[in-house]
C-alpha cells in the first residue's frame, strides 16, 4: 500500500478511499480519553474516524475534538488568486476540525511595507503552536521556508504539505529540500490533492501529535 505520510509514531497508508494509521499503542491514550487503551491480550484494537459531512473531517472522538485545539499558522504563498483561494478553503476546513487558524492574507497591514508585513506575520507565528506549511511550487516559497525555520527554532510543531507533482529533492530519499524535511515533525505528499483530501491528511496528522 502507498504511504500517505509518516512520522516517528505512526505510518499512514492509503487503501482506496481509506487511510490506515498504524499508531504506537503508547500514543493512543490521548485519542480515546477518557476510555483506556485495551491491553495487548484483548484481541484486535482499532479506532474508526468517519467523514460526517463534506468539508468536515473528524479527527477522533467528540471529546477529543472539543479538548484538542491547535493554534495553527497557515504558511504558504499568497501571491495569486488560486493560492489565496486554496488558503481560504484549507483554513475553513481546519477550523471545522476544531482548530484555530491564523492566515496571513486575512491580516493585512494598513502600511503596505515589507517591515510592517514582517511584524504582523511574526505576531501570528508567535501566537501559534503549530505551523502548517504549503510546499507547492517548483521550489517552495522562500517566505514560507523562513517561517518553517523560525518555528523549528522556537520549538513549534511543523507540518509540511505538498500536492505538487514535480520533485525537487536534494537526494532520492526526500521529496524536496533537506533542511525543510529535517525541520518538520511530519511531511505529507499528496499529488494533486483536493482541499478535502489535504484537510483530512493534515487533521489526521495533528490528531496524532
Amino acid at each position: 500500500m502507498p504511504v500517505h505520510y509518516e512520522d516517528a509514531d505512526s505510518p499512514v497508508f492509503t487503501f482506496g478511499d481509506t487511510l490506515i494509521n498504524l499508531l504506537k499503542a503508547t500514543e493512543a491514550a490521548e485519542l480515546i480519553e477518557p476510555e483506556p487503551v485495551a491491553p495487548p491480550n484483548a484481541g484486535l484494537r482499532f479506532q474508526l474516524a468517519i467523514l460526517s459531512e463534506p468539508g468536515v473531517v473528524p479527527v477522533g472522538p467528540t471529546n477529543r475534538q472539543q479538548e484538542f485545539v491547535v493554534r495553527i499558522y497557515l504558511a504558504g504563498p499568497v501571491f495569486t488568486t488560486p493560492e489565496r483561494e486554496w488558503n481560504v478553503g484549507l483554513a475553513a476546513r481546519l477550523r471545522a476540525g476544531g482548530h484555530e487558524v491564523f492566515v496571513p492574507q486575512d491580516h493585512p497591514e494598513a502600511e503596505r511595507t515589507g517591515r510592517a508585513i514582517f511584524r504582523k506575520d511574526l505576531e501570528g507565528l508567535d501566537w501559534a503552536d503549530t505551523v502548517v506549511a504549503i510546499m507547492d511550487g517548483a521550489d517552495p516559497d522562500s517566505g514560507t521556508c523562513w517561517e518553517c525555520g523560525y518555528a523549528y527554532a522556537q520549538g513549534k510543531t511543523v507540518v509540511l504539505f505538498r500536492s505538487d507533482i514535480r520533485g525537487s529533492g536534494d537526494e532520492r530519499d526526500i521529496p524536496y529540500n533537506a533542511m525543510l524535511i529535517g525541520a518538520a515533525d511530519a511531511h505529507i505528499e499528496l499529488e494533486l490533492a483536493t482541499l478535502d483530501e489535504a484537510a483530512a491528511a493534515i487533521l489526521t496528522t495533528l490528531a496524532g501529535r
